[in-house]
């Protein structure tokens, strides 16, 4: 009997730590998803691996990224005075809350390899309309295709043919000038990389630069060079969700103090409440054990993945699990009730318990009320307040597992080992 009522005391205990670290979770969903908090991780953990300021904001508006919002940048681009790198990483974030690796690759290479070709592009296309310029367009189209020193000589070939003009045919040839530079520096790798390569030797900041050539530095195919730069994302990203759950870890706290304060949610009053009435104490145990085979499991994986929950979603899900604590029936809240000695007297005298003992009675808790035990019921609130925060920032899943691993072990021996 005594191990029966230890055994149920214990279940209830775990029970109400899920119900609240349920709450504090989809609380913390809610912040979550207010805040934006995914996306600025997002942002926040691509802006530390990639260290070039252009680099930064180009990889933010690519197509297959989307993590900002463009709709304003086209207005910003036609103003002089406005630095578009600047705006665009000052630019409100979209909801994405995740890059795969392979669309970060895919995205980073595309970015470099038109830089690697795209000055002398540029300077191709301000040519006037001729068969030459045709011509040079369709010869630096076949060298990014697959670079080679025999095209790169045929469109060497066709830039010193154009007549000595002021202008664009000038800045074509400094431009094919700059792109031989350093074809030459790379020429020896396999060529499928050159492009990749060429585009990285234009990044303008040294460092991210020299590190992204240690990246690539052994890789001998484009397929070995997309592994690297995927090892080098997922590193990149791994330290971020570190930070990120910590971050997260630490929100949680802070909800949960602030949740089992608002809602008193005090382990040594439940716990007291819990052992001196064996109904109550039976009552939620029973409640405990049907919900380890009911929805809580359900609320529980959803609590484990908030991003996938909308926010009206979530403020329901809040709401139910708010009502399921509250069914409970467990010293919850607080009040506020002058007390005589004669209310003591005559709740003795009825076999209730001292109200000058009720620590949820936030009259007892102030010193100038005279209760003589205002001190120590403070001390005991403080404690069990503290207990029941910490317990609920551990998280649902914690919680849950240790639920259904007591439940079934009652289940099997109806004691406890």
């Amino acid at each position: 009997m005594f191990n029966t009522a230890i055994l149920e005391l214990l279940i209830g205990l775990v029970f109400i730590y899920s119900l609240t670290a349920i709450l504090v979770t989809q609380i913390n969903t809610l912040l979550t998803n207010a805040r934006n908090l995914r996306a600025q991780n997002l942002k926040e953990g691509l802006i530390e691996m990639v260290g070039d300021r252009t680099l930064q904001a180009e990889i933010l508006v690519h197509p297959l990224i989307k993590l900002v919002d463009t709709s304003n940048l086209m207005m910003m681009s036609l103003s002089a005075d406005v630095d578009t790198t600047d705006q665009i990483l000052n630019a409100p974030l979209t909801r994405v809350a995740d890059i795969p690796p392979e669309t970060f690759v895919e995205a980073l290479v595309s970015i470099l390899t038109v830089r690697a070709f795209g000055p002398i592009e540029q300077a191709a296309r301000a040519l006037p309309h001729s068969e030459a310029k045709r011509r040079i367009l369709g010869l630096l189209g076949d060298l990014q295709a697959e670079p080679s020193d025999e095209r790169l000589a045929a469109l060497r070939q066709a830039v010193n043919a154009m007549p000595e003009l002021p202008g664009a045919p000038t800045l074509l040839r400094q431009r094919f000038d700059a792109l031989q530079d350093v074809y030459t520096e790379v020429r020896s790798r396999n060529a499928p990389l050159i492009p990749l390569l060429i585009g990285i030797s234009r990044i303008e900041t040294p460092p991210f630069r020299e590190a992204m050539q240690v990246v690539l530095y052994s890789a001998n195919s484009l397929e070995t060079a997309f592994d690297k730069l995927r090892a080098w994302f997922n590193d990149g990203m791994q330290r971020s969700s570190t930070l990120f759950r910590e971050k997260l870890q630490r929100m949680s706290l802070i909800v949960a103090c602030a949740l089992v304060v608002l809602l008193n949610v005090d382990t040594l009053a439940i716990t007291q409440d819990l052992w001196d009435d064996p109904a109550l104490r039976a009552s939620v145990a029973a409640t405990a054990r049907a919900a380890v085979n009911s929805d809580l499991a359900d609320d529980v994986d959803a609590a484990s993945t908030p991003a996938s929950s909308s926010v009206i979603d979530t403020v329901l899900d809040a709401q139910y699990t708010a009502q399921q604590l509250l069914r409970l029936d467990i010293p919850l809240g607080w009040s506020f009730l002058s007390l005589t000695p004669d209310m003591a007297e005559n709740a003795t005298a009825l076999g209730l318990r001292d109200p000058y003992a009720d620590s949820g009675n936030l009259w007892n808790l102030w010193p100038p009320n005279g209760n003589p035990r205002w001190f120590s019921l403070l001390v005991l609130k403080l404690i069990g307040l503290a207990v029941s925060a910490i317990a609920a920032a551990q998280g649902a899943p914690f919680w849950f597992d240790l639920l259904r691993k007591i439940t079934s072990r009652s289940g099997s021996s109806g004691s406890l080992r």
